[in-house]
C-alpha cells in the first residue's frame, strides 16, 4: 500500500487497493490480543459474502491512482488457463488466485533486538504480506502486525473478506524492499525504533465476483518515495511488530 512527510502508506479514503495499500474502512472483526500484539485474521463477516467493497482496503502501499470496473461477470478459475501441477507456483491473473505460492519461513535471528534481527523481520514482513495477498491467509500478515496499527489491520480483514466471503483475488501488488540500516534509531517510547526503507509495489487489480467489480491501482508515483517504518520490539514474547508507516519526502535513488 502520502503528503510528504506525513501521510500514512495506507489512506483511510475508500479506494480499491490492491497493489500496496488501498483499504477503506472496514468494520473489523475479532483482531484479539493486548495492545502491541498482532491481530487476528478471523473474520467477523457472516459467510456467504458482504460488501466488503463498499470500504476496500489497500494492501500495499497508499494507490496514486484506482479505477473501478462495475457490473463486471467474473469467473474465477485457475490462473494461466489450468490447474498447476503440484508444486508449481502460478501467479495471479485475470483467470484465478495465484497457485502453489510457497509459505515463507522466519529467518534465525529475527526476533533479535539488534539492527539485524530488524533487517530480517522486515524482510520477512514483506514477504508475509505477499504470501496473505496471493492466498487469502492473512494470519501471516497478521502475525507481523501490531492491532494498534489500524490502517493495515483493517486492510488485513478486507484482505481476509474477500477471498473468504467474496470469492474474489488479487493479481499483482506484490511488494519488495530495499532497508537502509544506518538509518535505524531508537525513538522516544521504549522498544520501540524507526527505520527508512524503500517499499516497491506492483501495479495491483483486485477481482471481487459478489461485488461484480473489477479494481485497478497503479503505484508508480509511491514508488518514487521513500517510506519510515515504526516497529516495536517485546522482550517478553522475543518478537518485532509494525505499528506505523509513513511516507518522507525524499525520492528513492
Amino acid at each position: 500500500m502520502v503528503e510528504p512527510g506525513v501521510n500514512r502508506v495506507v489512506p483511510r479514503r475508500r479506494v480499491l487497493w490492491l497493489a500496496g495499500a488501498g483499504v477503506g474502512s472496514l468494520t473489523l472483526a475479532a483482531c484479539g490480543g493486548a495492545e502491541g500484539q498482532p491481530g487476528s485474521s478471523e473474520s467477523s463477516a457472516s459467510q456467504g459474502g458482504g460488501d466488503s467493497s463498499s470500504a476496500t482496503p489497500s494492501v500495499s502501499g497508499e494507490a496514486s491512482a484506482a479505477s473501478s470496473s462495475d457490473g463486471e461477470t467474473i469467473v474465477k478459475g485457475y490462473s494461466g488457463g489450468s490447474k498447476a501441477p503440484e508444486g508449481e507456483y502460478r501467479p495471479a491473473d485475470e483467470h484465478g488466485p495465484a497457485q502453489n505460492v510457497p509459505k515463507p519461513m522466519k529467518p534465525a535471528g529475527m526476533n533479535v533486538e539488534t539492527v539485524e534481527g530488524v533487517v530480517k523481520f522486515l524482510n520477512y514482513w514483506v514477504e508475509a504480506h505477499n504470501y496473505s495477498i496471493q492466498t487469502g491467509d492473512a494470519q501471516l500478515w497478521a502475525n507481523t502486525t501490531s492491532k494498534v496499527y489500524e490502517n493495515d489491520t483493517k486492510s488485513i480483514q478486507w484482505l481476509y473478506d474477500l477471498y473468504h466471503n467474496n470469492d474474489g483475488w488479487i493479481a499483482g501488488g506484490l511488494r519488495s524492499i530495499v532497508i537502509k540500516e544506518e538509518t535505524f534509531h531508537k525513538n522516544e517510547t521504549e522498544n520501540e525504533y524507526k527505520i527508512l526503507t524503500h517499499v516497491e509495489t506492483q501495479n495491483t487489480v483486485v477481482y471481487d465476483p459478489y461485488n461484480h467489480k473489477i479494481s485497478n491501482t497503479d503505484h508508480s508515483d509511491n514508488n518514487r518515495k521513500m517510506i519510515e517504518v515504526s516497529v516495536i520490539f517485546h522482550p517478553q514474547e522475543r518478537n518485532w511488530l509494525v505499528i506505523d508507516k509513513r511516507f518522507v519526502d525524499v525520492e528513492f535513488s
